[in-house]
């Protein structure tokens, strides 16, 4: 029985090709964008779900109203809004701030250049709490606490240094100047919208506006 429905399933392919190709040709590029919709829905989601205070961390963004112009929103916030927003509302725990600026095209150590580029941010202590990074080297309560301190992934660690732990050794980042390295995070699979090769400590950008090599300090509202 099941064989002759099978030939006869042949017979009307074979008798109507046209009509046979473009049905199942049809099927099978909707199944495919189906399946590749599914795939990339889920890529998505699969980003910052590894934090378990995920349902608590919020991003501060920005929305700008003029009257000549249509509303603007920003994926970003004025520095001091963190403090401000700590102060004012006592449901919040802890801020963490991201500043934009930190790395450049090229990498100096003593006796080499290292043509490779180091990208990341200006950031806060706290950051490793609250995202839950973790170190291979260093100490995370006082990595990012001194002025001129970085924190890098393990992946730029092992292009820039030739030994396995290189906290202690000195960089210099373009016209950011020299930094010390105080910690190594760990690497990890998991991902993350904040991609960055290095972490700053966050107590270097002060010195940095008075210099006029950043634009905005951290106290500016704008």
């Amino acid at each position: 029985m099941i064989y002759n429905y099978i030939k006869i399933s042949i017979r009307n392919l074979l008798k109507h090709k046209l009509f046979s190709f473009v049905n199942i040709f049809g099927l099978a590029f909707s199944l495919s964008v189906c399946i590749l919709i599914t795939m990339l829905l889920a890529d998505q989601y699969s980003y910052d779900r590894h934090n378990s205070s995920k349902d608590q961390i919020y991003r501060v963004t920005s929305r700008y109203v003029d009257s000549d112009s249509p509303v603007n929103h920003m994926a970003t916030a004025p520095m001091p809004i963190g403090a401000a927003l700590m102060q004012d509302y006592p449901g919040i725990e802890q801020y963490v701030r991201f500043y934009r600026g930190f790395g450049n095209d090229w990498v100096k150590m003593v006796g080499q250049d290292v043509n490779i580029p180091v990208s990341g941010f200006f950031t806060d202590p706290e950051v490793f709490d609250m995202f839950e990074y973790e170190l291979k080297y260093g100490n995370a309560n006082t990595a990012l606490t001194a002025p001129y301190s970085v924190v890098i992934t393990q992946e730029t660690a092992e292009k820039l240094f030739s030994v396995e732990n290189p906290v202690g050794q000195s960089l210099k980042v373009g016209e950011l100047g020299s930094y010390k390295v105080t910690g190594v995070l760990k690497k990890t699979d998991q991902k993350s919208h904040i991609v960055f090769d290095a972490l700053a400590s966050i107590s270097t950008v002060p010195a940095l506006v008075k210099q006029e090599v950043l634009p905005v300090d951290l106290d500016s509202w704008n």
